[in-house]
C-alpha cells in the first residue's frame, strides 16, 4: 500500500498528474527551466511506471480503486494532449516569428548593399 493506506498506483497516478499540471503552468509562464525540470521528472516516472509493470503484472488493484485509476489515467491524458496542444501553438508562434525576422534581416541586407554599391556617374549608362 502506498501513502495513507491507499493503492500505490494511485499515488503514483497523482504524481504524474500535479507534474503535468505545474508543466501546463510552466508552459503558460514560458518558464523553460521550470518545464525542464518537470518533463524530466515525468520521463523518471514514465521509467517508474515500465519497472513497477514488470514486476507487478499479475497484481490487480481493487474495484473502487480500478475507478479512480482510470479517472486519473483520463485527466492525465488529457492534460498531457492539452500541454502538447500548447506546445504546438508556441513553436507555431516562434517559427513565425522567425520568419518575420528572417525576411527583415534579407531587406536589411538588400539595403546594406545597396548603400555601399560604388556609385555610377550617370554618364556611365550612356556609353
Amino acid at each position: 500500500m502506498g501513502i495513507f493506506g491507499q493503492d500505490p498506483t494511485l499515488d503514483f497516478l497523482r504524481s504524474w498528474l500535479d507534474l503535468a499540471e505545474r508543466e501546463t503552468e510552466a508552459i503558460q509562464r514560458e518558464d523553460w527551466g521550470s518545464l525542464r525540470f518537470c518533463q524530466d521528472r515525468i520521463h523518471d516516472l514514465q521509467a517508474e511506471w515500465e519497472r513497477r509493470g514488470r514486476m507487478t503484472r499479475d497484481l490487480h488493484p481493487g474495484s473502487s480503486a480500478r475507478d479512480e485509476i482510470r479517472s486519473l489515467v483520463s485527466a492525465l491524458i488529457e492534460r498531457e494532449r492539452y500541454n502538447q496542444r500548447l506546445l504546438a501553438e508556441r513553436l507555431e508562434k516562434l517559427r513565425q516569428e522567425i520568419e518575420h525576422w528572417n525576411g527583415v534581416a534579407a531587406r536589411v541586407r538588400r539595403f546594406s548593399r545597396g548603400m555601399n554599391a560604388p556609385a555610377r556617374s550617370v554618364w556611365s549608362r550612356f556609353s
